[in-house]
C-alpha cells in the first residue's frame, strides 16, 4: 500500500521520475545513516542471535509436551511475514510509544530483535537438529566432552579443535 502512494507521488503522468529518491538521499548526510546503521547492528544481530539460537535449542534437544507445536509458532512467523505486520505494527507502536522508546536505538533494536526471532529460530533449530558430519551418536556428540572409546581425534569434534 505505502509503495502504491510512492508511486502515485513520483508517477508525473509522463514517465517515472527519481527526483524525489534523489532528494531524499541528499537530504542526510551518508556518514550519519552509516553510523546509525551500525549502531543499531552492532546490538540487534548479536542479541537476536543469542536469543534466538537458546530459544531453537531448547526447541531442537529437549522434548516435551506442546514442543512442536511452539516450534510451529515460531515456522508460522518465519513463513508469514506479511500477515502479522498490520495487526502487529499498531499495537507495537503503542507499546514502543507507552514505554517511552520511540525515535530512540533501543526502540528500534527491540522491534529489529523481535521481528527476526522467527527467522533465527528457524535456521538454528536445524543446525542443532543436524547430526555430526560423520555419522556419530548425536546424543554422545552434545552431552559429554569425553566418551569411552573412541579417542578425541575420531568423531564428534568442533570443527578447528585438534
Amino acid at each position: 500500500m505505502l509503495w502504491a502512494l510512492i508511486l502515485v507521488v513520483v508517477w508525473h503522468g509522463v514517465g517515472f521520475y527519481l527526483v524525489l529518491f534523489s532528494a531524499a538521499m541528499q537530504s542526510v548526510p551518508r556518514d550519519v545513516s552509516i553510523a546509525n546503521t551500525v549502531a543499531v547492528l552492532a546490538f540487534s544481530v548479536p542479541l537476536t542471535m543469542l536469543l534466538g539460537s537458546m530459544a531453537a535449542y531448547v526447541l531442537a534437544r529437549y522434548p516435551y509436551r506442546g514442543n512442536r507445536l511452539l516450534y510451529y509458532f515460531f515456522v508460522a512467523g518465519a513463513v508469514f511475514p506479511v500477515f502479522p505486520v498490520f495487526p502487529a505494527l499498531v499495537p507495537l507502536f503503542f507499546m514502543v510509544r507507552r514505554l517511552d522508546l520511540l525515535n530512540t536505538y533501543q526502540g528500534l533494536i527491540l522491534v529489529y530483535v523481535a521481528y527476526s526471532m522467527p527467522f533465527t529460530v528457524f535456521f538454528m533449530h536445524a543446525f542443532f537438529r543436524a547430526p555430526c558430519r560423520r555419522r556419530c551418536s548425536r546424543r554422545r556428540s552434545w552431552t559429554a566432552p569425553r566418551t569411552p572409546g573412541p579417542s578425541s581425534r575420531s568423531c564428534c569434534r568442533w570443527p578447528g579443535r585438534a
